[in-house]
């Protein structure tokens, strides 16, 4: 619906030392990266026993409610709710986010043997659609959300020695 949404990318890299077994158990573990967002301030997931039996978690993913503070004009602040669903794959994490005013951002969390022994490199791509106005607002926001939980992962996963 060009020119009233647009779509842009967000790309958060990091090489760590450490294994990508660590990473894949923080990074896949959403109570790790949706709770400690310091911008989130609740996160409820859906309630599991008014969900289909049969889908899987890990499959098809699981919805979460999210309040997140966010900056006005005026220095003030408001919160706002969003969607997300959360599902684990092989070599990461699939994030689906639904907000106001028909924003959407598709994250991947991704991990990858780096080549180098002890290492792994660790990527964010966010894809962000949203209302033309607001787009700058939005990116923004992602930016800094998705460089705070790269810096998280590595803080939490990176070999001390």
């Amino acid at each position: 619906m060009w020119p009233l949404y647009l779509t842009r990318e967000i790309h958060v890299q990091k090489r760590l030392s450490t294994s990508k077994n660590r990473v894949l158990s923080f990074i896949q573990d959403p109570e790790n990266i949706l709770r400690t967002n310091p911008i989130l301030t609740s996160v409820i997931p859906d309630d599991i026993n008014n969900s289909d039996v049969n889908a899987s978690p890990a499959k098809e993913g699981r919805w979460y409610t999210i309040v997140e503070i966010v900056p006005t004009l005026g220095g003030r602040e408001m919160s706002t709710k969003f969607r997300c669903r959360w599902t684990k794959v092989e070599d990461g994490v699939d994030m689906e986010v639904h907000a106001g005013l028909g924003t959407r951002l598709t994250t991947r969390l991704r991990v990858e043997e780096s080549g180098e022994e002890g290492k792994v490199d660790y990527s964010d791509v966010v894809k962000v659609q949203g209302l033309f106005l607001m787009m700058p607002f939005i990116v923004s926001r992602a930016t800094r959300s998705h460089t705070m939980l790269g810096e998280l992962v590595a803080e939490k996963v990176v070999n001390k020695d």
